[in-house]
Formats: C-alpha cells, sequence, structure tokens
C-alpha cells in the first residue's frame, strides 16, 4: 500500500491584491528579474511579488486560468539560467523573508522560514542569539534553545550567502561544509508545497515514506499519481546536483529538493540547525599540486575531522598575489608564500586541538610541507579575513570575465561542477591540467576538493577561446561521468547545462524524469526547460 499525502486547506488571496510589476516597466525599472548570476537575460512582462502562502496560491490559480507559465524567482544568484524567464510570469519571494519561528524535533532544534529569506539573514538572526520575539513552532522551543546558553546555525554554507533558502533547496546546494555535513537535503525537516495546480501539500520528513516505488497525493481537484525513478544515479559515491533525486529511502519531500523548481513552489521550510561552535582557521602551503593531493587524502583518513577542505592551485595563488601587490588592502593577509598549492580547512576549536595539530604536523612533513609554513587563526574577525581570502579567487574571475565581456558581449564565466569518487580524484586533476596546458588557455582551479570536487575556471580571452573552452567543459564533463562521478555537483543543471544532464542519463532515465514533471504539472507551467525540455512548447 503506497502512502497517501492529503493537500491541505488554504485561504487564497485576491489576485488584484497582490503586488505586480506590468509591462515595460519589468524590463526598464526592474531588470533584475530578468538574469541571474549565469548573466544569461530574458524576457517577462509581469512580475508578481506575493507576501505570504494566500498570494502564491492565488498567483498560481491566475497563472492555470491564463494558460502562461510561471518563473520562480528568490535571490537569482544561480549560474544556470534556472531562475531566467523566457516569456513567463514572474512569481518573486524577495517580499517573503520571514524566519517564522524555532521549533524541537526530539532533541533537535530546528528554524522554520519563508522561502525567500537568504542564509545570510536566517543566520544573522540565529547568531546574535535573537530569537525570544520569534514564535514557537513547538511549545517552548525559543525559551528552550535561550535557557540552553548555546548559539545554534544552519551549517550548510554555499558560496553565495545571499541566496534564497527556497533556492538552496530547490538545487540541493551545498559548498565547503557539505564535507562534514553533507548537502541541504539531509537538513530539511519540512517543506509547504503550492502545486502546479494550486493545491498545497504540508509535508514532514517521515511521514511520507516513498514505498514500492511510488507516490499518490490526494488532493480536492483529484488524485495524482506517480512513479519515482528507477535509474541508479543514488549509488554515484559523489555530490551530485543532477536529475531529480532517487533513492530506495526516500520520503516525499526528497522528491521537490533539488528538484529546480519544476515540480511545485516551496513556500515554507525547516531546517534543523546546529550548535555553533569555536573554530580554527588554517591554511597550508605545498610545493607542488601532488603533494597538495596527498595531503588532502591523508587528512581524509585520518581522526582530525575538519569542517571543510578547500583549494586553491598555483595559478590562484599567482593571481591572488598580482592583486596582492597592486591592492593590498584587498587581499589584506600576510605576503603570500611562492607556492604550488595551498589547503584551506577549519578545526573545532576544544580541548582536542593540541592533538589534532600533531597530527596535522606529522601528515604536513610527509607531503613535503609543515606547520611552519602555515596559517591559523581562531579569532572571529581572523576567521573572516581567511575566508575573504578563499573566495578572493572565485570574485577575481567573476572581475576578470566582466572585464572581458566589454570587448566581447556574449562571453560569460566558463567554469566547471564537476565531481569525481575519492579513489579517481588525482587522475581528474591529472586530466584537467594535461588538457588544459595542451589549450594555452589560461585557467585557475580552485575549491571543494575534500568532495574531489574543485572548479576549473577558464580565463577567457576572446570568443575563440570561448568556443574551445566550451568544448573543453564537455570533454571534462565526459571524463567525470565515465569515472563515475557527476557533472553538475552543485549547481544544478538550469537551462545552461541540459545537455551535461544526458551525459549522466539515457533518454529513458529522462524520461522518467519527464513522466513525474507530467504526474505533477501535466501542463508544464512551472519554470518550463529547466533540467530537461517537455515538448515543442519549450
Amino acid at each position: 500500500m503506497i502512502p497517501c499525502a492529503q493537500s491541505v486547506e488554504v485561504e487564497r488571496a485576491d489576485i488584484s491584491q497582490v503586488r505586480c510589476i506590468r509591462g515595460e516597466d519589468v524590463r526598464s525599472s526592474h531588470p533584475r528579474f530578468l538574469s541571474d548570476e549565469s548573466k544569461m537575460e530574458g524576457s517577462s512582462d509581469l512580475v508578481f511579488l506575493p507576501e505570504g502562502e494566500a498570494e502564491v496560491v492565488a498567483v498560481i490559480d491566475h497563472v492555470c486560468s491564463t494558460g502562461r507559465t510561471v518563473r520562480v524567482s528568490g535571490n537569482r544568484t544561480g549560474l544556470v539560467g534556472g531562475a531566467v524567464p523566457d516569456g513567463d510570469t514572474v512569481l518573486s519571494f524577495e517580499r517573503m523573508k520571514r524566519l517564522i519561528g524555532i521549533g524541537c524535533d526530539g532533541e533537535r532544534f530546528f528554524a522554520r522560514v519563508q522561502s525567500g529569506i537568504s542564509l545570510e539573514e536566517m543566520d544573522s538572526i540565529l547568531l546574535r542569539g535573537d530569537v525570544a520575539s520569534l514564535g514557537d513552532i513547538t511549545p517552548g522551543a525559543t525559551a528552550r534553545m535561550l535557557s540552553a546558553g548555546k548559539r545554534y546555525h544552519y551549517p550548510i554554507d554555499p558560496t553565495e550567502r545571499s541566496g534564497s533558502i527556497g533556492g538552496n533547496v530547490a538545487a540541493n546546494a551545498s559548498g565547503a561544509r557539505t564535507f562534514k555535513y553533507g548537502p541541504t537535503r539531509d537538513w530539511v525537516r519540512r517543506l509547504r508545497v503550492v502545486l502546479a495546480n494550486g493545491e498545497v501539500i504540508d509535508l514532514v520528513r517521515g511521514e511520507h515514506p516513498i514505498e514500492e516505488g511510488g507516490f499518490v497525493i490526494n488532493t480536492s481537484n483529484g488524485r495524482i499519481e506517480g512513479a519515482v525513478p528507477t535509474y541508479r544515479h543514488f549509488e554515484r559515491a559523489v555530490k551530485n546536483a543532477a536529475g531529480i533525486f532517487a533513492s530506495p529511502e526516500m520520503d516525499l519531500l526528497d522528491l521537490f529538493i533539488g528538484s529546480e523548481g519544476i515540480l511545485g513552489v516551496m513556500t515554507e521550510i525547516d531546517l534543523f540547525l546546529v550548535e555553533r561552535t569555536a573554530q580554527m582557521a588554517n591554511i597550508m602551503f605545498f610545493p607542488t599540486n601532488e603533494d597538495a593531493f596527498r595531503f588532502v587524502r591523508a587528512l581524509r583518513g585520518s581522526d582530525v575531522s575538519p569542517e571543510f577542505i578547500e583549494y586553491i592551485d598555483g595559478n590562484g595563488l599567482d593571481l591572488l598575489r598580482g592583486i596582492q601587490e597592486r591592492e593590498p588592502s584587498v587581499i589584506d593577509m600576510p605576503p603570500i608564500p611562492r607556492a604550488g598549492a595551498c589547503i584551506f580547512f577549519d578545526l573545532h576549536y576544544d580541548h582536542m586541538l593540541e592533538r589534532r595539530f600533531a597530527t596535522i604536523g606529522r601528515l604536513a612533513e610527509d607531503c613535503h610541507s609543515s606547520l611552519d609554513e602555515s596559517w591559523s587563526a581562531h579569532e572571529e574577525r581572523e576567521i573572516a579575513r581567511f575566508k575573504r581570502f578563499r573566495h578572493a579567487v572565485p570574485q577575481a574571475v567573476y572581475d576578470y570575465i566582466s572585464e572581458r565581456k566589454r570587448d566581447h558581449p556574449h562571453i560569460h564565466k566558463l567554469g566547471t561542477d564537476m565531481s569525481v569518487p575519492d579513489e579517481h580524484l588525482e587522475e581528474m586533476m591529472a586530466f584537467y591540467i594535461g588538457e588544459l596546458e595542451a589549450s594555452g588557455i589560461e585557467y585557475v582551479i580552485f575549491g571543494h576538493i575534500g568532495n574531489n570536487h574543485p572548479h576549473v575556471e577558464l580565463l577567457l580571452h576572446d570568443m575563440e577561446e570561448f568556443a574551445r573552452g566550451k568544448a573543453l567543459y564537455e570533454t571534462f564533463a565526459r571524463k567525470a561521468v565515465s569515472l563515475g562521478g557527476s557533472s553538475s555537483a552543485e549547481h544544478g543543471i538550469g537551462r545552461l547545462k541540459r545537455p551535461l544532464l544526458e551525459l549522466m542519463y539515457d533518454e529513458s532515465d529522462v524520461e522518467q524524469m519527464r513522466a513525474v514533471k507530467r504526474a505533477l504539472d501535466p501542463r508544464s507551467l512551472l519554470n518550463p526547460g529547466n533540467m530537461f525540455t517537455m515538448g515543442v512548447r519549450e
């Protein structure tokens, strides 16, 4: 017997009362709704800005009645064009930014938020301990949190902290601390979702397990039935954000997490929290890439338990060194050593720290480095400085590409998002570097090496290099998939990377994804063209 979810009774607002922007005003006065960080540009003549779920339902009802499609827009920090409208009605969540309250589920605290709040905004409230004024989702939860005398936070940390929580869940976002804490999916307790027919479902983890490979949702308009895909990408032991999630042990809410908004519109989200502990930030320099990779493997296999393991190659260090020499205030750090690579890692600052550093010292010496060739900091101000240094490479790449767009308007950032299993890290890195050196294209490599997921960023000079870079990108993706990896480890597919989905899944797999879409959104109203296309209209 397949468990059934039941739609819930909801208030429906008057669509005429929902704030909106119409016609040419969208492009002339509010062009932010027509693009995202991919720098892909789109079109729309109607943007709704609801303030609550009743108004979201009114917008979906309106879309259904007019036959238009809808593009959900959070803070538009995505890199794959998923929030860029193609003549769609835009449904913006920028006025739905409340942290609604705090709850307890057993011994775990959780925060309930509206989808439009950013990660930065939510954590700012939590880290200030400013929870007394928040509502109790479960009786006495805020008082219990205050009496614990601790600070709590949401541990998943995508690089762009201004991204909306709804967008993070829609993309199953991850980041550096995914190494220790896993992706967004592992921290979602509950979702409240508006379906394409305007009905609302309220899904709490554990209450609607997928059984017998299918799902059933009873609504006032009839019964929705569907089958969970049977492809086995969940067996890939890698970070993966490509395709609709499927696993033998999953909950109905897992279907919506990482689905890039094509199955439903999330209005409220419960996220589990953890105690915020003191950290020590560290940067260790190595003479060669090979030394750095050996250190990563040794660190992963030790009992040190870092929060994350991040990487910058020698080209990235050269880039930062040049900025530091020209503008010392931008790279506010000691002089950067001449090195082939560096590794970043944060450690829990507690009574075990001395023991952890003894281990790290031994590992470093085995990899031709030492504690003397490292930087460390434990004060909040200094940790923030280390984090800015770590993020300075992607910012420098972004600034470089923005500069090149002045002469070549059609050029855009071209950076990889592939991951491979642990045993293939060195092989994939050697493949990257060999192909890049042969191409003659300038590059930097940085990122989440703890998950075998560094980003290769191409420093493109002109459109001829851009064309060669796109071909390189596909070559890299094919190699990663051949090693059991993912063609999109954290940024999703969106509209820009649909060909990469087909590198990981055959046509029958993609058709299973389409079948889920047809079951939940038979008219393809929600975010058409994200992840895959459904037919002629797209």
